[in-house]
Parts: structure tokens; C-alpha cells; sequence
């Protein structure tokens, strides 16, 4: 053999054993991903929660093609936190595994603590983005931490038992419309919180279509019947709320509250293109955004009761020597025509 075919004949061994080692690693390469990197990943639907304490909430986490051999662990404060004995549902959606978890906000004697606290799912997925989900809870007691108010209901039930109480901290998380808890076409007249001494923050948020009929309710009319000296509303506004009455009766009428001797500051009133805002009780309608500090009884044309009204509050009243404040409030221009009397 010419040495020139044996110079051929080692390029192509070598060529050959170059080829054979890059099949190898390539193969070896697929083989190390496919064990490693199986296709599993686990998301969570929400990254934080804010709930009353003894209130129950849900997280949802999703196995995409979901692997049986995955395991789930979820650790958290328990003197804070707890899980019902049914709080863990699952069901397969496709190649999908959903896994729910039901948690209460108290402990499981019942006992509960406001504060921030993080429930973390520890998984046995190969995916590492997917081997610890965090979620940030935020518990409200109402004390340490103002209650969170979100709809109409949460708002109805201040005051209502002995968790919601009229002394506690409560705060808007999201606009309310009071037009949800009317029962048909026919409007719902709200029912004027009583008594009130805790705060209510409204985030800046909205309290739309207050509706009240004074003649269904009692002296003091408003969002709030009577708010007391240790009172405080602020952060809000109103939009389309009426309160009207043709029924002879003694009233005090304001959109916040009926009789203030607390705090009510930076309320704005607003009416929006389609809507209507007034306090009109018979012929007698709201003359300015506040009453007088120590309003006399003013004649209700056309009753033969007297009435105090005002756009903010009814009546603002001395408690302790110390004087109800009615601070930086804003009238929409579009509600000026309302404190025209007839």
C-alpha cells in the first residue's frame, strides 16, 4: 500500500471517531435534558392576598403537564394560618393538574392575629423556577390593621357582629356600587350604619348610587347614621348618592352621615354624566356642602317637621367640648344646581 493511501485511510478513521464522539455527546446531551428538564412547570394564580381575619381565601396552582411523581408541600404560620381539613381539591384539566388550596385566616382554634405573613409551596419538580412558589398574605384584624372593603356586602356589615364592629379601622380597596344589592329594578334604600367611632380610609376610592329613602329610615340619614367624636372618615368620594324623604318627619340629611360630632375630610361629590346627586327631604334640599357648626332647626317647606340638611352632614355637633371638623371638601360643578332651594 502507497503510503499516500495510508495517509488517506487514517484521515478518514479519524474523521470517523470524530463524527462517533459528537453523536455520543449530542445523545448523552438529549438524554441529560429530557431527565432534567421534563417539561413540568408550576405557576400560581396570584402573588398576594389581603383578607379579614377568620375569612377564607384560595390559591390555585397549575402542574403543566404534570408529572404524578411531583410532590407538594405548602409551609406557613400556623398560629395565623390554617387549612380546613377539606381545603385541598384538585382536578386534571388536559395534560394540566389544578391543585386548590383552601386557607382561613385564623389559626385552628379559631384564635387570629393581623400581620404580614408568606405561605411558601416547596415541589419536587425538576424545574427550578418551579421548586418554591411564595405568596404574601396580609391579614386585617380591624385593629393593628384596618379591615379591607371591597364590595357592597363587606360595607353593609360594618358594624354588624362582633368581628366587624362600630369602633374598628376599615379601608376601601376597590370602588363600590350600591347599585349590587338592589333586588330587582327597584332600588334598595341603604340602611345608615349606626353609632360609628372606628375610621373609614377610602383610599381615594369611589362609593357610587347611595340610595336612601328617609322616610324608611330613621333621624339621622347618610352613609353613616351618627358618627361620634372619635370618628373619622376621609379619602372618598360619592358619586350619583341620593337621599330624598316626603314623609313628615324630623331628619337629619347628609350624604356622610346624618350627625357628625367626629372627623370627615377630603370627601368629593361627584355626579357623572348620566346620574343625579341631591339630599332632598320634601321641598327642602341641601343649601351648602356643610351645615353650620351649631345649626338651629331649619323649616322643611312644605312639612310641618323640621329638618337639618346638608350635602356632607346633616348636623355637626359639639361632643365633649370638642368641636365635629369638616375639612378640604370638593362639590363636583356639575351637582351645583342641587343646593338651589325651591
Amino acid at each position: 500500500m502507497t503510503e499516500k493511501k495510508v495517509k488517506k485511510n487514517n484521515w478518514f478513521k479519524q474523521f470517523m471517531i470524530f463524527l462517533l464522539v459528537i453523536v455520543v455527546a449530542v445523545s448523552l446531551g438529549l438524554i441529560i435534558f429530557y431527565f432534567t428538564q421534563d417539561g413540568e412547570k408550576i405557576t400560581k394564580n396570584q402573588s398576594k392576598v389581603q383578607v379579614n381575619a377568620k375569612n377564607a381565601f384560595s390559591i390555585e396552582l397549575t402542574q403543566q403537564k404534570y408529572k404524578s411523581s411531583t410532590t407538594i408541600e405548602a409551609e406557613f404560620d400556623t398560629s395565623a394560618l390554617s387549612i380546613p381539613a377539606d381545603g385541598i381539591t384538585t382536578r386534571i384539566d388536559g395534560k394540566n393538574k389544578i391543585t386548590t388550596y383552601k386557607f382561613m385566616a385564623n389559626a385552628e382554634d379559631g384564635s387570629y392575629k393581623a400581620g404580614d405573613y408568606s405561605i411558601v409551596f416547596k415541589t419536587t419538580a425538576k424545574d427550578k423556577a418551579s421548586q418554591e412558589l411564595s405568596v404574601e398574605v396580609v391579614v386585617a384584624d380591624g385593629v393593628n390593621k384596618a379591615f379591607f372593603v371591597g364590595d357592597a356586602e363587606q360595607l353593609k356589615n360594618i358594624g354588624s357582629d362582633s368581628l366587624y364592629t362600630k369602633d374598628k379601622n376599615y379601608e376601601l380597596t376597590q370602588d363600590i356600587d350600591l347599585k349590587t344589592l338592589d333586588e330587582g329594578d327597584a332600588r334598595t334604600s341603604w340602611t345608615p350604619l349606626a353609632d360609628f367611632s372606628g375610621t373609614l380610609n377610602g383610599n381615594g376610592k369611589k362609593i357610587s348610587n347611595l340610595y336612601i329613602d328617609a322616610s324608611e329610615a330613621g333621624e339621622n340619614v347618610g352613609l353613616f347614621a351618627v358618627l361620634n367624636s372619635n370618628a373619622k372618615v376621609y379619602n372618598v368620594k360619592f358619586e350619583d348618592a341620593q337621599i330624598i324623604s316626603t314623609a313628615d318627619k324630623s331628619v337629619n340629611a347628609g350624604i356622610v352621615a346624618g350627625q357628625n360630632s367626629g372627623t370627615i375630610e377630603r370627601v368629593e361629590l361627584l355626579t357623572s354624566n348620566n346620574g343625579e346627586t341631591k339630599v332632598e327631604i320634601g321641598t327642602f334640599e341641601a343649601q351648602a356642602a356643610v351645615t353650620d357648626v351649631e345649626p338651629q332647626p331649619q323649616p322643611s317647606y312644605g312639612l310641618s317637621k323640621t329638618v337639618n340638611v346638608g350635602a356632607i352632614t346633616g348636623v355637626l355637633k359639639r361632643s365633649n367640648n370638642t368641636l365635629a371638623l369638616i375639612d378640604r371638601v370638593a362639590v363636583d360643578e356639575i351637582t351645583e344646581t342641587f343646593f338651589e332651594v325651591y
